[in-house]
């Protein structure tokens, strides 16, 4: 099966013209039940390490490696 045939893949989120790109190996579980990368536990951390370096997660392209979970 392909991530273009899977029924839950986890698309990117944020700007393709973004200046920071942030990728991730797999989508968890929780990623998958939103459909929104770094949603779960990490998203979390992740969320505070963009405050911290004063960035907008909104200006931040978040993806995974492979859209979908193995």
């Amino acid at each position: 099966m392909s991530w273009f045939t899977s029924p839950d893949p986890v698309l990117p989120s944020g700007p393709h013209s973004a200046t920071v790109a942030l990728v991730g190996e797999a989508p968890g579980s929780k990623e998958v039940l939103t459909g929104k990368p770094f949603s779960g536990a990490a998203g979390g951390l992740l969320t505070k390490f963009l405050i911290h370096a004063r960035l907008s997660r909104s200006k931040v392209w978040v993806g995974n490696v492979v859209p979908v979970q193995p």
